[in-house]
């Protein structure tokens, strides 16, 4: 559910187990870090998201950090600091983790809920979700639907729409995906309503 100001999602996952049973960690992406404006190292962001396997509410979600991030966070010299942030923007971000049981030739719902300040890269606001994170499981996807619901965003302040593969569904974009094998070029993005700035 996407707002001028905020977003608000949900993802549902339907996961079967073809192999013997086993307890797996599973990783959801950090969709509320940028490099701008995030201080990993006093910020808990774990009550912004919500998890249920099969019904039953997660409360160990932990926040894992790459360590890659952590030395950028040592680097001195905030402009270098910066660049090295911008450099891995769309890349590996921090996650969040929780222990879930797969067992043998069951099926797992996983359902994740989580809010999103809307973000701007300088010049328009914008909304994403990854799907290429999706590419560490077995196999390919065998089917994804992505329903981005808009609420109050004029359609001419919709700058961008990517991937281009959408349909328009009344107030619904909706991208509907098969035997998905998922790379940066799947991730959803939504660039809409360029800031307003002041005349010097």
């Amino acid at each position: 559910d996407l707002y001028k100001d905020h977003s608000e999602v949900e993802c549902i996952f339907e996961m079967r187990n073809f192999d013997e049973t086993e307890d797996v960690e599973v990783g959801f992406p950090m969709m509320e870090f940028y490099p701008w404006g995030m201080d990993l190292g006093n910020k808990d962001f774990r009550g912004n998201l919500h998890v249920w396997v099969d019904d039953e509410k997660v409360d160990a979600v932990e926040m894992y950090v790459p360590g890659d991030l952590k030395e950028i966070r040592r680097e001195k010299d905030k402009n270098e600091e910066f660049r090295l942030f911008r450099q891995r923007e769309k890349a590996n971000k921090p996650w969040y983790v929780w222990k879930t049981k797969f067992p043998k030739d069951k099926t797992v719902w996983i359902k994740v809920t989580y809010t999103l300040p809307a973000y701007n890269d300088k010049r328009n606001h914008f909304f994403s979700y990854l799907l290429s994170t999706g590419a560490g499981w077995w196999g390919t996807i065998g089917k994804a639907v992505v329903e981005v619901t808009n609420h109050d965003i004029p359609k001419d302040e919709i700058i961008r729409i990517s991937p281009s593969r959408y349909k328009k569904e009344g107030n619904k974009i909706v991208w509907k995906f098969k035997n998905l094998e998922p790379t940066i070029k799947d991730d959803i993005e939504i660039q809409y309503s360029p800031l307003v700035r002041k005349q010097e």
